[in-house]
């Protein structure tokens, strides 16, 4: 058993991924294993993942059926103590895991542990950097409802709670954060707040943040999983329309 497995779901982005492979295998923190979910592909992913002969990386093949399926089977075939999740377009400092792990073992009421994500351009300057983010540790339901300031690959979470919890298949949209905000109701989480992770503009990403626009996500969290017990109906509704 590893402390950590990391997971990388990807599709068609061969172009991309040999590049996080060589981030993730420069890590100072060296007890992993790599988990790569190519959900599909049809370009040379799998090649770019064979030609980097090292024992830590296992590379998992499946149907096309989108990123939290990709995310899910990671998941079930992880061994570690913790999971770290990384998009294919993110970029850890060498640092990440060994700091990420370090806080984490320190604050073991704390089933979670997040960093600040910045965006930038091919280039390195940053496109964009949120600071009026509320960060906090704790119990972070209604702080993440209202500004929605996590994201996968800045996270790092038990293994058995996110087996027991999981991403949602059936989410055509807005995945990640419906997976987020049903994980704050398992654990406390904590943040790191000297550990940044860089998110790249690629021609092949949106534009803007990710897809945490669903109506329908909040409406159901709210309504169906609990979300009013931690959310009042006031700032229920003024998170609608800033999403309308």
């Amino acid at each position: 058993m590893c402390r950590v497995s990391i997971i990388i779901p990807t599709y068609n982005r061969a172009s991309i991924l040999h590049e996080t492979i060589i981030d993730v295998l420069q890590q100072e923190f060296l007890d992993f294993e790599l988990i790569i979910i190519d959900d599909g592909s049809s370009d040379d992913t799998k090649e770019i993942v064979r030609s980097f002969e090292d024992k830590r990386i296992k590379y998992f093949f499946k149907e096309n059926r989108g990123v939290s399926s990709a995310r899910n089977l990671g998941i079930i075939v992880a061994n570690g103590e913790y999971i770290a999740f990384l998009d294919d377009d993110y970029y850890w400092p060498k640092d990440y895991l060994e700091k990420m792990i370090k806080a984490s073992n320190s604050n073991q009421d704390f089933g979670a542990a997040y960093c600040i994500i910045k965006k930038v351009d091919k280039d390195g300057k940053i496109i964009l950097e949120d600071n009026r983010h509320k960060y906090q540790s704790g119990f972070v339901t209604k702080s993440l409802f209202l500004y929605k300031f996590l994201l996968p690959s800045g996270l790092v979470v038990k293994r058995l709670i996110a087996r027991n919890v999981m991403f949602d298949e059936n989410l055509q949209n807005a995945g990640d954060i419906d997976f987020l905000l049903r994980l704050t109701f398992e654990t406390k989480f904590l943040f790191i707040d000297n550990v940044k992770v860089e998110w790249r503009h690629t021609e092949s990403n949106l534009s803007t943040l990710p897809s945490w626009n669903n109506i329908l996500v909040f409406e159901r969290f709210y309504e169906k999983l609990g979300g009013q017990d931690f959310i009042t109906y006031k700032n229920f509704k003024k998170n609608l329309r800033g999403h309308t």
